[in-house]
């Protein structure tokens, strides 16, 4: 929903003026193959998709579980979160961009945090570790495990 926020009312993308009709029309006229920019097809919507898979895998989930969790994602945001027909290419790119950058960024993530540390390093631990796989930066606050001392690494 931020990203959509961000997109209608900050960007605002006309894309991102979505009603009923919009959904409607995108079930009734099928997928289609998008003509996006490079950028926009191999990088934004592969770093979305690792959104999806991180605040799954940041919440337990396996490898392939995230992936779904990438690929339910994309075919929310494609079919109901704007008013372009579901592209095809986007929903390939996705999901498999996604959960190759996620796993990057879910692995770095683990190596920078350190759940025994304290202060100053905790906090500089717990930043880049947001900055690097936002969705379990996000999840760390929420759960508690973001301030949470513990005599192991908490990986």
């Amino acid at each position: 929903m931020g990203v959509w926020i961000f997109d209608r009312f900050i960007q605002k993308g006309d894309f991102a003026y979505i009603n009923g009709h919009t959904i409607k029309e995108n079930f009734r006229h099928g997928f289609i193959w998008d003509n996006d920019r490079m950028g926009t097809n191999m990088f934004l919507h592969p770093y979305h998709g690792s959104l999806y898979y991180n605040a799954a895998r940041s919440n337990g989930y396996n490898y392939w579980q995230s992936g779904l969790f990438s690929l339910a994602g994309s075919t929310m945001w494609e079919l109901f979160m704007e008013c372009e027909y579901p592209s095809t290419n986007d929903i390939i790119a996705t999901p498999l961009g996604g959960m190759a950058l996620g796993e990057v960024f879910y692995r770095a993530s683990d190596l920078i945090l350190d759940d025994r540390t304290s202060g100053k390093e905790r906090l500089g631990r717990e930043t880049i570790a947001f900055l690097t796989s936002p969705m379990r930066g996000l999840t760390r606050i929420i759960n508690g495990d973001a301030w949470r001392k513990r005599p192991t690494s908490g990986r």
